[in-house]
């Protein structure tokens, strides 16, 4: 009698990888910085914001809780790339100040720059076997 082997279907998908360890799908990234554009024009300069101000209460009532913490941590990496003009509230973890300056400049072209960065080598196609 022989042994049939079933194909194992393959899923390939995009991802982005944040600090050197998670992996995000690369369209939650971009849906992070259109939110993050969006609110640009009504941050107030000096005021703390929590990652779920930053991406709007509507967008992130549609996220999971994985997701939310996902999004966090794409926020983080923006950050810390520079091509985010935030500064960390030391004394408040996962908060954020948008600096004056910051308020004037447009964060269309900062995000603009940062996703040409992402499509020339952050992004890494993922191949993953499912199986029954």
């Amino acid at each position: 009698m022989k042994n049939h082997q079933h194909p194992v279907p393959v899923l390939v998908t995009e991802y982005i990888l944040l600090h050197g360890r998670y992996w995000v799908f690369r369209d939650l990234y971009r849906s992070v910085m259109l939110q993050l554009e969006n609110f640009w024009a009504f941050c107030e300069e000096g005021k703390p914001y929590l990652a779920k101000q930053l991406c709007g209460a509507y967008f992130w009532a549609s996220l999971s809780p994985r997701e939310r913490q996902l999004a966090g941590m794409c926020i983080s990496q923006l950050n810390a790339f520079g091509d985010l003009p935030l500064v960390r509230v030391a004394c408040r973890p996962n908060r954020y100040l948008v600096p004056a300056e910051a308020i004037n400049a447009s964060l269309a072209m900062m995000l603009l720059q940062s996703e040409s960065s992402v499509s020339s080598g952050a992004v890494s196609t993922s191949v993953k076997g499912v199986s029954r």
